[in-house]
Parts: C-alpha cells; structure tokens; sequence
C-alpha cells in the first residue's frame, strides 16, 4: 500500500513537472509566433531576451536574414519543432494521468482487484 502512495506521489510530481514544461513552452510558443508576425514587415536586429533560453537555433531564426548561413533552421521549422514538442508534452501528461489515475485505482482495489471496505 505504501509503495503505491509513494508511485502516486511519484507521478504527480511527473506531472506538476510536466505541466510547468508545457506552460513554459507554451508561453515562448506565443512569443515566437508573436515575433514572426512583427518581422514579416522588417528584419530584427536583436534577439529578444526572453527567447534566449531556447537556444541557438532559435536565435539563428530570429537574425538578419543577410546573415544567416545556408545551414541555419527556418524559422517556420522552428516553429512546427515547437508545436511538435507542446504536442509530445501533452501526450506524456495524458499518459501520466492515465498511470495516475490506474494507481488509484489499484491503491482503491487494495492491488489486487478486490475493493477495500
């Protein structure tokens, strides 16, 4: 029994964690689709400090166009990257809740399919 409140403890960590991951990328999802709307009109001259933690493809995309190199990302590969991670996050919190949600019901069954009353 108590080996199943420790895996639900376990997995709502895993979950909290997740669930933070996701408002993160979420959160800089809004900002770079935000900031390819605004450099359709011009070019940008900086990279803006809130995308500085996403990396180096991601600055690339957002440099002068003159000075990219030919092996840099697209921006709009960057952009499907991003909504590809937000997906695969939303699918590992779905299989979280799933897990969480048998241990329940496991720690409800008493483990092995008959209900404790």
């Amino acid at each position: 029994m108590n080996g199943l409140r420790e895996r639900k403890a376990q997995l709502e960590e895993k979950m909290r964690i997740m669930q933070q991951t996701r408002r993160q990328l979420m959160q800089q999802l809004e900002v770079l689709m935000s900031e390819l709307n605004q450099s359709k009109g011009g070019s940008m001259g900086a990279i803006p400090e809130s995308l500085t933690g996403i990396g180096s493809r991601v600055s690339t995309a957002f440099r002068d166009r003159a000075v990219q190199r030919a092996s840099s990302v697209p921006a709009a590969q960057l952009q499907g990257d991003l909504l590809h991670a937000a997906d695969d996050i939303t699918n590992n919190m779905s299989t979280l809740l799933r897990e969480l949600g048998q241990a329940q019901k496991d720690v409800t069954n008493g483990g092995d399919g008959t209900e404790i009353s």
